[in-house]
């Protein structure tokens, strides 16, 4: 008898059938973080583009009898839309780390389980054609991974420069020093963990390279 047959062991094919129905579990969890990750992206839109839309109403917001304060608007700009941004940031990160994660298991847990139980090998290969590929050079590849991580640096970059726009245009005396520099170094601490966590984490790398500390 075979290691792995009969009633203790189970089958090669009960094996087989284990294995695939884990997989499926966390090809569906995949899809799930994948599907969340690009809503975080579009929420990013929305808040990126609402950032431009408020300034619409910047005449009756700057106005004599507005009653909103100037200041009080660069304030937004300087702290509260770059912190909004940079927690739709922060979910986005963790729908990556999960993908990651996930995409490791499948190509270095769930595919050497399936080759053991088949004893051949074939299939999973996404990994190593996407590390093999010449169609595209991985800087190009790295770079348009990286590109979602440099639209929220944008964004944030944008909130200061917004908050510069309404501060000149509203003539606002005294003008604000202290707080355009707490705004930049905020916005700075965020833009820099941005960059940081765009370089660590990207999936163009592909996880037969991705090794995790």
């Amino acid at each position: 008898m075979a290691p792995g047959d009969g009633a203790t062991g189970g089958t090669r094919s009960d094996r087989i059938g284990i294995i695939l129905a884990e997989y499926n579990a966390l090809r569906a969890e995949l899809m799930y973080f994948i599907a969340q990750q690009r809503r975080k992206m579009a929420l990013l839109t929305t808040a990126a583009v609402g950032q431009i839309g408020f300034l619409s109403l910047s005449e009756s917001i700057l106005s004599e009898t507005a009653s909103l304060p100037p200041t009080v608007l660069v304030a937004l700009y300087l702290f509260v839309f770059p912190t909004v941004i940079f927690l739709i940031f922060a979910a986005a990160l963790e729908n990556t780390v999960r993908i990651i994660a996930v995409a490791d298991y499948i190509h270095k847990g769930i595919k050497p389980q399936l080759i053991q139980a088949m004893g051949e090998d074939g299939f999973f290969e996404w990994e190593e054609h996407k590390g093999q590929s010449l169609r595209l050079s991985p800087a190009l590849t790295l770079f348009m991974d990286l590109s979602k991580w440099f639209v929220f640096a944008g964004g944030i970059v944008l909130s200061y420069c917004l908050a510069l726009w309404v501060a000149f245009n509203a003539d606002i005396t005294p003008y604000p020093q202290m707080m355009f520099i707490g705004g930049a170094a905020l916005c700075m601490v965020y833009l820099v963990v941005c960059v940081l966590s765009g370089l660590r984490f990207n999936e163009a790398a592909g996880e037969t390279t991705y090794a995790p500390d």
